[in-house]
Formats: structure tokens, sequence, C-alpha cells
């Protein structure tokens, strides 16, 4: 089981519209942009003595979004299907499968970020395109029961993004 868990919900994608699959929506290109300066302020959020590891959703955008965060932090992407339809036993099941001394951000959608929170925590939480929270887990309770430590939306990410650079 991880130590510690980032659930991220994935930055600006392109609009619904039925000549688009759902599956293939990307980043438009304001959300690229975003998604970029998003990621100085999380990386201060992350706890350097942890191995960390991104675990996307299979969907467009948040592959994107994971990608982007990849390559500025130096981290492996891993796809887990089970984020893009809101399978939690299967995420939990991904989730004891790791190390304990790893962190896990997970990029995902709404709303089943904000169920999870719920699900882990007691507390369903607002997240915003871009927003993210982070969760130590309870290591004497089984399953996945955690508390919140830190929700920050997108846009306060940003302004301590700015002032890591």
């Amino acid at each position: 089981m991880v130590e510690q868990l980032v659930l991220w919900r994935h930055g600006i994608a392109e609009e619904r519209s039925a000549a688009v699959d759902d599956s293939a929506r990307a980043l438009t290109r304001s959300g690229r942009d975003k998604v970029k300066k998003i990621v100085p302020g999380l990386h201060q959020f992350l706890a350097p003595s942890l191995d960390w590891l991104i675990m996307a959703s299979p969907l467009r955008r948040a592959d994107e979004t994971a990608r982007l965060a990849a390559r500025r932090l130096g981290l492996e992407v891993v796809t887990l299907a089970a984020l893009a339809d809101g399978d939690w036993p299967s995420v939990t099941e991904a989730l004891l499968a790791r190390s304990e001394c790893e962190g896990v951000i997970l990029v995902g959608h709404e709303p089943f970020l904000s169920e999870w929170s719920k699900l882990m925590t007691g507390l369903a939480l607002p997240f915003k395109k871009g927003a993210a929270a982070g969760y130590q887990f309870q290591p004497a309770v089984n399953g996945c029961q955690a508390s919140l430590r830190w929700f920050v939306q997108p846009r306060e990410l940003i302004r301590l993004g700015e002032g890591a650079s």
C-alpha cells in the first residue's frame, strides 16, 4: 500500500461534441499551458523522501496531463484503466500492490475523484480541472482509509508554482 496519494483532476480539455469520442478529447492549448504552470506548485506538496509514480486514466486528457507532469518531475506514468470508469475496487487493488515507501499521483476525472475522497476520508471535495488533493494513508487501518493533508485549487497551485520558479 502506498504511503501518500494525490488525486489530481486533468487539465482543461476540448468541449464535448458528437464529432469527437469522449476518450479522445485532448487538452486545449490553454489546458496544456495551465498544467505546465500547475506542476511546480504541485511538486511542492510531494514528499521528497518517497518514490513517486503517476497513474493516469487512459482518456487522452488525463494521459496528456500526466505526461506533461512526468516530463517536468522526472516520473514514470502507468496507465490504469480503472481511473477512466470509476472502478474504485480496482484502483484500491492497484494501490495495495504498491510499496509502502511510494507516493502515487492518480490523474483522473470527476465525479470519481470527489467520490473517492469521500470514501477515504468522508469528505467530498470540489475538484475543478487541475485541482489536487493529498492524502496520508493510515497504516493501522485495513483498506484505503486516509487523512486529507491538503487540497488546492488550480489557481493557487499556479501561484505557488510561480513562487517556486
